[in-house]
């Protein structure tokens, strides 16, 4: 074999096998919320806390409020819901199973005025989604995406009557529509 074939192959091969990988790591980050939904089939939601920390998305601020400053100081309500409460409403959970997220055109800034965290009993997160106000997105899991109603209809579920009517007004407003 030629000098010339030889190096085309291993160029080829380094291809190929870059190609792999990132196509592996691309489909793990296909479905953000195969964790939770693992709790859903297995009928396990009993098992997770859901916290749901809570800033108006009509609330004006001065800079943009980051995870951390929602959770720790800037929330207006924090609701937590556990076990039995959770499982009670499994049946709601199948929307967000099968929502499909489509990633941002253009990349945004966190604005958290709403972030959701699922938990197990030991602190491990199985799903965290932050809603922006600024762009109307998503960030699960770390990842930003379009917004999609399903991951709003979860947390509408124990939400009080008020801030549901707020949420749902705001979303009614970007053309969305919850049940």
């Amino acid at each position: 074999m030629t000098v010339k074939k030889r190096l085309t192959l291993i160029i080829l091969t380094f291809f190929v096998m870059v190609s792999a990988i990132h196509n592996g790591l691309a489909a793990s980050n296909l479905n953000p919320v195969r964790q939770l939904s693992r709790y859903i089939d297995n009928g396990n939601l009993g098992e997770l806390r859901l916290t749901i920390y809570y800033l108006s998305l009509y609330t004006l601020t001065i800079m943009p409020v980051s995870v951390d400053f929602l959770i720790n100081d800037w929330y207006e309500q924090k609701i937590t819901v556990c076990g039995d409460k959770l499982q009670e409403k499994i049946h709601y959970f199948n929307q967000v199973k099968g929502a499909k997220l489509l990633p941002t055109r253009k990349a945004g800034y966190v604005n958290a005025r709403i972030y959701y965290v699922f938990e197990t009993a030991s602190g491990e997160k199985i799903l965290d989604v932050v809603v922006c106000s600024t762009n109307f997105t998503l960030y699960v899991n770390g990842v930003e995406y379009e917004a999609n109603v399903a991951f709003f209809n979860i947390i509408m579920l124990f939400l009080p009557e008020k801030t549901s009517k707020e949420l749902g007004s705001f979303l009614a407003g970007k053309g969305l529509y919850y049940w």
